[in-house]
């Protein structure tokens, strides 16, 4: 691991130990990389799959050691859910996880995150048909509310519209971290990419009340429109999420090939 000076490495070990120390884990890696001018360091903490300690149980015990070091993001996963999405394509997690970042490691861990079998020409090539495959699905649900609209269905319309932006975030979710937040929440999704795409508040601006207003009528049309029956949007509130439903389309297709195409050189460094 190449830390940039004594004071983050002595920082590094004093939060893994605590780490160690507070709960059990199969694996951490610490991760530094820079996208669009944005630098992120990142413990990856990885727990074994046990009915000792859950998830849930461990995220506030983490939460806890990580609060004194603001500057650090942190994220828990089952070791076992990591290595079956480096299999199916998760980039994000195979360069996270490089021997050269990991940390420490349980010698009685049942699931390392790295297999030697993993070829990486196959996670990057998985990796990019997984995107398309999103790409599709969005495509698909924004034709979807264009048609709607077009039929003045104004409910059907915004249920789209929903989805596609959830697709959007998710493809930002998987691409960038690795995993997608399981939520039907675009309030929640966007506020974990907007920490790693700050030009998503083109998007939705939280500062803006017009725009949390707009959102939480999105929020909204995902249950009111498949449960309910008295979910209501003008066509003008739908003009609008049709426009940055383009604007994030934009942003987030752009981003996630800036992504993959620096995974791609950096498989270069790794192969080479």
């Amino acid at each position: 691991m190449n830390c940039t000076d004594m004071k983050t490495f002595q920082q590094i070990t004093a939060i893994t130990e605590r780490l160690v120390n507070t709960i059990l884990v199969d694996q951490i890696y610490f991760s530094r990389y820079e996208f669009q001018g944005i630098c992120h360091q990142e413990f990856i903490i990885l727990l074994p799959h046990t009915n000792k300690q859950f998830i849930t149980e461990a995220k506030p015990l983490v939460g806890t050691v990580m609060s004194m070091y603001s500057h650090f993001r942190h994220k828990l996963y089952y070791a076992n859910e990591v290595r079956q999405s480096i299999r199916k394509g998760g980039i994000a997690f195979f360069f996270r996880c490089q021997p050269d970042n990991l940390l420490y490691i349980n010698s009685k861990a049942n699931y390392v995150a790295l297999s030697s079998k993993l070829s990486p020409e196959r996670v990057f090539k998985r990796a990019n048909e997984a995107l398309e495959m999103e790409k599709q699905k969005i495509k698909a649900f924004s034709d979807g509310a264009q048609f709607y609209l077009d039929n003045g269905n104004y409910q059907l319309c915004a249920f789209m519209l929903h989805q596609v932006f959830e697709l959007c975030y998710r493809m930002v979710e998987i691409v960038i971290f690795g995993k997608e937040k399981l939520s039907h929440s675009i309030r929640n999704h966007h506020q974990i990419a907007l920490a790693y795409l700050p030009q998503l508040k083109l998007v939705f601006d939280r500062n803006d009340e017009n725009d949390m207003t707009i959102m939480e009528l999105l929020d909204s049309a995902y249950l009111s429109v498949r449960y309910e029956n008295g979910y209501y949007i003008t066509e003008r509130q739908l003009l609008y999420l049709v426009d940055r439903s383009q604007t994030i389309q934009e942003l987030v297709e752009e981003a996630c090939g800036d992504m993959l195409e620096a995974f791609g050189a950096a498989l270069d460094k790794v192969t080479n």
